[in-house]
């Protein structure tokens, strides 16, 4: 990587590109429009809301909308990055965006794009210089009218074991159903989610697209970058939080509600360079979600809650939890390759191996990836066998050391957990990884006391029905 400064002199090291520049932010009707230039280079971004109405939410709200859509052109910028820019010029927004703005943009581009900087060997690249005449710091709005929770649903395990968890609570929730145009299209998208969430009980489901023509990576084909960068990066969690504030506002959604488990507040491993972890999922840690909602509540809304559901728990109890809905498991997704399943992937591989594990009934498909060669090394750096943890949404390496356990033991066979049984299992101590999987964690949680008090007890009943398979 090459040195690039400002106009001013200011350098900053390892930048291959100068000026990333803002130059659209609209919201009008039912969507948000955003435009970037870098050098010739010109991007778009739309996020689409079904049941959002943007004159109406002006007349409720105000400018408190300038601000939300100015947060989410800011942080929907930061997926620019992945270009190394010098600078990101965001003056048109500036007029609603606080001070704090410029440092939780600089903490989570610090965390999300660590492995970024890893795969490029760029630790000295900190983010670019943010231009703006920041505004002076105003009052938080409030919700006029709560209305209870919404909770994302991406179709996957974790949005399954989330409405499952909700409905036993007895706690009424809607659902926002969210496409992004890297996935492909996105009617077969909710297609797929709507398949999952008409197995459960939502009041409200609404509909929520990102179309993007940045990350499907063709720009990594022009000569610009070509042979340079090697991969693109995007903060699409803490996106998705500043992207449900249209939805909050108009529909009076106190609590937004995520299902991210606790195995996403550990990292891939620790980078001595940057002297921290490289973690894939930092996005939704609780990190992340006690840094997002308190700048949420200081800057935006101040009675908005952002938390995960599931945060108490490892995916092990996950896993069952979900052995009460076997039904429900074929209607599932996970891929971010090919949805439904790609077959092939760190997350597929994971997830079929954690359904292969510790569920009996039907699964999304049915294949033995134990006896798959092109996946080995998958399974080898899930179990820390090889490697480091793989860069995807997937549990810590113990969990799936677990799992590979449990398989054995229920006798599941094929040419890995073969080679698993015999490097790993006899230093393995099962007991204390049941401890530690099986228990529900009192802290590290944001999940509001009156909800806490009625999932804890449901998530406890799915620990304490936790056995070894004979």
């Amino acid at each position: 990587m090459c040195d690039a400064c400002h106009d001013d002199g200011v350098v900053i090291e390892g930048a291959l590109t100068k000026s990333l520049v803002l130059e659209a932010a609209d919201a009008c009707g039912q969507g948000v429009n955003l435009r970037y230039r870098l050098g010739i280079h010109v991007f778009h971004t739309r996020i689409v809301y079904e049941s959002v109405d943007f004159p109406n939410l002006r007349d409720r709200y105000g400018t408190l909308v300038d601000s939300v859509v100015a947060h989410i052109a800011l942080f929907e910028g930061m997926k620019y990055c992945s270009l190394f820019p010098a600078e990101f010029d965001v003056s048109l927004c500036a007029d609603y965006l606080p001070p704090d703005a410029e440092e939780l943009f600089r903490e989570i581009y610090r965390k999300v794009f660590a492995q970024h900087k890893w795969e490029h060997n760029n630790p000295r690249y900190d983010g670019p210089a943010l231009r703006a005449n920041w505004s002076q710091d105003s009052e938080p709005g409030n919700i006029s009218a709560t209305s209870g929770l919404l909770l994302s649903c991406g179709g996957g395990k974790d949005s399954l074991a989330s409405m499952r968890l909700l409905e036993t609570a007895g706690i009424p929730y809607d659902v926002s159903q969210y496409s992004h145009s890297i996935y492909g299209p996105a009617a077969p998208q909710h297609d797929l989610i709507n398949a999952l969430v008409a197995r459960c009980g939502p009041g409200k489901a609404h509909r929520m697209d990102v179309e993007d023509d940045f990350l499907s990576g063709e720009i990594l084909k022009h000569p610009d970058f070509a042979g340079i960068v090697k991969t693109l990066c995007a903060p699409e969690t803490p996106c998705s939080v500043f992207e449900a504030l249209p939805l909050a506002l108009m529909h009076n959604y106190e609590n937004f509600a995520v299902g991210h488990e606790r195995d996403a507040d550990t990292g891939s491993f620790h980078w001595s360079d940057i002297d921290d972890d490289v973690n894939h999922q930092w996005g939704k840690s609780y990190q992340a979600e006690e840094l997002l909602t308190q700048y949420v509540q200081t800057n935006l809304v101040k009675n908005f809650s952002y938390f995960s559901l599931l945060k108490q728990i490892y995916d092990f109890l996950i896993f069952q939890f979900l052995r009460a809905y076997p039904e429900d498991i074929p209607f599932t997704h996970s891929c971010n390759i090919e949805k439904p399943w790609c077959r092939r992937c760190a997350k597929c591989v994971y997830v079929w191996l954690g359904f292969t594990a510790y569920l009996d009934g039907p699964m999304p498909f049915a294949e033995n990836l134990f006896d798959v060669a092109e996946v080995q090394d998958i399974l080898a750096e899930l179990t820390g066998l090889a490697g480091h943890r793989p860069f995807e949404c997937v549990g810590e390496v113990d969990h799936a050391r677990l799992a590979c356990y449990f398989a054995w033991r229920k006798g599941r066979s094929g040419a890995f957990l073969q080679y698993f049984a015999e490097k790993a299992i006899p230093s393995m101590n099962s007991a204390d990884l049941l401890r530690k999987y099986g228990h529900v964690h009192p802290d590290g949680h944001a999940v509001p006391e009156p909800l806490s008090a009625l999932i804890t007890p449901v998530l406890l009943a799915a620990g304490h029905s936790v056995v070894l398979p004979d």
